[in-house]
């Protein structure tokens, strides 16, 4: 379950669509008015309906909102179980800190005696499942290309809240802040693109994976269609990471030539490019802001 997409709430304007991109339809460029702010903005107020009819500053306490509900009812009525309030802000705090990445509930358990109290790993594990139960947590599973390469694929799933806003009111996050921390935020609108083509790519009846092995290769989403046809994305916030992001993807894809059909298309997604475009070595840039079905 997600909360409205980018173009669903109507910050989208949907120019690029990742059907035609899949399905080789004329591409033109075309204007973004995504930056920074715009991004840093999305990100605490997120999809919920309830911002078509509340003002700017009552849609950012609606994930606050809705982190204190979990915490203090929603998470002790899934299971039966009661749960400690502040245990469960603590818990989901640390999902926040390692939003986007794969973090194990290990690390999450030793996260939080470094915020000065303890949980246990059986204790840990049965937060987790309670706010995947609440459809709060997501995960991002590893793809599994068949290959016969015995190169080692890390299998470990990348965690995400349902909206981002829930990981920016858990960190007690707003725009402001997270324009003073880049890292921050990069993860966070890493996160924000995954729900929007999640959105997307599910209305194709497909999924969307990440990939990562022990040699370095890695992409943030790869898409999975159910005909077998993929593509691979990156997600980065500024222009000065394009070079790189690009030449990773090329090199993903050189990697798969000999044992599994290449890519249907290449991209690197974006909040400040200000233009979608197509490079010159074929990878598409897309702002987020004109993305689509």
């Amino acid at each position: 379950m997600h909360t409205l997409s980018s173009f669903e709430s109507g910050d989208s304007t949907g120019q690029v669509s990742l059907a035609g991109l899949f399905n080789k339809a004329t591409f033109s460029p075309c204007e973004s008015k995504m930056d920074l702010h715009k991004a840093t903005s999305l990100i605490c107020r997120g999809g919920w309906p309830a911002i078509f009819w509340v003002d700017e500053s009552a849609a950012y306490r609606i994930p606050k909102e809705y982190i204190k509900t979990i915490s203090e009812v929603d998470i002790s009525e899934v299971d039966r179980v009661k749960k400690n309030t502040a245990k469960v802000k603590l818990f989901m705090r640390s999902i926040a800190r390692n939003i986007a990445t794969e973090v194990k509930i290990s690390t999450i358990s030793y996260d939080i005696q470094n915020d000065g109290d303890e949980i246990s790993s059986q204790t840990a594990n049965s937060y987790y499942s309670a706010l995947q139960r609440l459809f709060v947590i997501e995960e991002q599973e590893a793809w599994l290309p068949s290959l016969r390469s015995k190169t080692r694929i890390r299998t470990t799933p990348k965690r995400h809240f349902a909206d981002p806003s829930l990981a920016a009111a858990a960190l007690g996050a707003t725009p402001k802040i997270l324009a003073d921390d880049i890292t921050t935020t990069g993860f966070l609108f890493e996160s924000l693109c995954f729900k929007d083509v999640s959105v997307y790519t599910e209305a194709l009846g497909g999924n969307v994976y990440h990939y990562r092995d022990e040699n370095g290769f890695e992409a943030d989403q790869i898409i999975v269609l159910p005909d077998g046809r993929w593509a691979a994305i990156e997600i980065k916030l500024g222009t000065f990471e394009f070079n790189e992001a690009a030449e990773n993807l090329l090199s993903l894809k050189k990697k798969f030539n000999k044992n599994a059909k290449p890519p249907e298309f290449l991209a690197i997604i974006t909040a400040t490019s200000g233009l979608a475009y197509k490079r010159e070595d074929g990878v598409y840039i897309i702002p987020l802001d004109v993305l689509g079905l």
